[in-house]
């Protein structure tokens, strides 16, 4: 049953908090199969192997929040599920046992980075292998073959993605394979994006997003996890395929694993049953595809490397994130101007209450990091079952408000440099407080707090990419989302620090011309 959304919004930032963080329990997890450790085991010409041997030691990389494929007991620290014992299969087939074996976990955004600096030897976790990730690495297999699906909460009445509009939130994981086919075939379809699928089923337990669209057996260990709470619905639509992750060039390493898995079928069948087979889904062993796994599917792109166009090849990608860090400068800069103006004037306005109300609120706000304040706006006001309007907008507030306390002293610090005698002089001629502000002392304050008033707003432009974190598709976020193309994520990188360049250049710009027409006559 859905959860009473009326909680309290401190309640509701933790428990978001700790389940993206700790991830989900798997209470009494079995104790790890043991799978026969081959001995002597050499793999002339691949540097991978060789890496494994001079450390004595596998170290893989896995999922941790995926109950039935790839999960961790926080009280125990076990591992388990499907994918974890095709990880440990691989290792024991290469001589390494259990105490051998390093696990890291990774988010789904960093996977590609991780293999490619060398961070672990090779990664099994739900890993759909696609042709923008055959740019960057290879893959062995593919070892389980599944598609898409929806889990919705116990009371939906979404039946499959045809239900899916425009008034309902979908969520998944950061450049996963799931989240673009939602953006690619269901435009209209609101997304929300985190780094691991814990923190969707989360939202989804809380009443802030409506489904959650991941590949089926992943979302049915969930739905088996909170069986009271949410279902898994529709049948699969789109065709994913898992393979493991390697070094790119390393054909030893790939053709040794792919004949694991083709020459120990039964193998493979007991891990399945042992860790799928409750849920009644049935999925048989797919067949070992090189040519689509390796080298031959990178020559047929076309490519061997960073695509040179890496922004004119992507343009849709760039136009939605430039468009909406713009968006997010532009309005929350027009918030933070409107209620900055309003509380600097509170700063020092004659009536003590207003005095105090405007300290307070720049004092609380100015120490409070940017990042906390987001997380309030994502997961605390939603849990006061107020109105939510997307996180755009949400967003836009959080960068408001707090960049406000900034304009706020800013304008204070000009209002001070005003002579004093002006103001008394205008309201001797009984002039009111408020339009003191407005025709004497504001229009002079304003000429001299240009500088720092363009760097509080420049500050703006850059703290934009805080709300990457939080499902707003802006330039922070590009790098996951092209890394699914597979572009290199360093290019991706420079290329959005160049943007931002030349957006502060031009605001630069803007401060030389609106400081040379009200200079201040020294």
């Amino acid at each position: 049953m859905r959860r009473p959304r009326a909680l309290l919004a401190l309640l509701g930032l933790i428990a978001a908090a700790l389940g993206a963080l700790a991830g989900p329990a798997v209470a009494g997890a079995a104790e790890p199969p043991s799978f026969p450790v081959r001995q002597g085991v050499e793999l002339k010409g691949s540097p991978t192997f060789d890496r494994m041997k001079a450390r004595d030691g596998v170290v893989v990389g896995v999922k941790e929040d995926q109950p039935g494929l790839g999960a961790i007991d926080v009280v125990t620290g076990e591992r388990s599920g499907f994918d974890v014992d095709i990880a440990r299969w691989i290792a024991a087939s290469l001589g390494f046992g259990e105490d051998r074996i390093t696990y890291k976990a990774i988010a789904s955004t960093n996977r590609e980075q991780a293999i490619m600096n060398g961070d672990i030897d090779y990664y099994v976790g739900t890993y759909s292998i696609t042709d923008g990730r055959l740019r960057q690495i290879d893959f062995a297999g593919p070892y389980l073959t599944t598609g898409q699906s929806l889990l919705v909460d116990e009371d939906s009445e979404i039946r499959s993605e045809r239900d899916l509009g425009p008034d309902t939130k979908v969520c998944s994981a950061t450049g996963s394979s799931p989240i673009q086919n939602i953006k690619a075939e269901l435009p209209d379809v609101p997304t929300t994006e985190f780094d691991v699928y814990s923190a969707c089923v989360e939202a989804l337990r809380n009443g802030q997003v409506d489904a959650v669209t991941t590949d089926q057996p992943i979302l049915l260990g969930y739905a088996a996890l909170y069986p009271d709470e949410m279902k898994v619905v529709g049948e699969p639509f789109s065709v994913e395929e898992y393979g493991v992750g390697l070094r790119k060039g390393d054909d030893v390493l790939r053709a040794w694993i792919n004949r694991l898995f083709a020459d120990h079928p039964r193998t493979w069948q007991e891990i399945y049953d042992r860790n799928l087979g409750s849920t009644g889904v049935t999925i048989p062993q797919p067949k070992v595809d090189p040519y689509r796994s390796g080298g031959a599917a990178a020559e047929a792109d076309g490519s061997d490397g960073p695509a040179a166009g890496v922004i004119t090849d992507n343009l849709d990608l760039w136009g939605q994130a430039l468009r909406n860090t713009l968006l997010l400068f532009l309005a929350g800069g027009a918030l933070a101007l409107a209620l900055g103006f309003l509380v600097g004037a509170m700063r020092v306005s004659p009536v003590p209450i207003a005095r105090t109300i405007g300290a307070l609120y720049v004092n609380l706000i100015r120490n409070t990091p940017l990042t906390v304040i987001f997380f309030f706006f994502a997961f605390g006001y939603p849990a006061l079952g107020l109105p939510t309007p997307g996180y755009t907008v949400l967003a836009i507030g959080a960068l408001g408000i707090y960049t406000a306390t900034y304009i706020a002293e800013v304008l204070r610090a000009g209002i001070n440099t005003v002579p004093v005698g002006q103001a008394e002089a205008a309201r001797a001629i009984g002039l009111p407080f408020t339009k003191v502000m407005r025709l004497v002392v504001l229009p002079q304050a304003f000429r001299s707090v240009v500088p720092p008033m363009m760097s509080v707003l420049i500050a703006l432009l850059k703290n934009t990419t805080v709300a990457a974190g939080f499902s707003v598709a802006e330039l922070g976020v590009i790098r996951a989302n092209l890394s699914e193309r597979g572009e290199d994520s360093l290019t991706v990188l420079l290329c959005v620090a160049a943007i931002f360049v030349v957006m502060v250049l031009a605001l630069s710009a803007i401060q030389r011309v609106v400081e040379s027409r009200w200079r201040v006559a020294r």
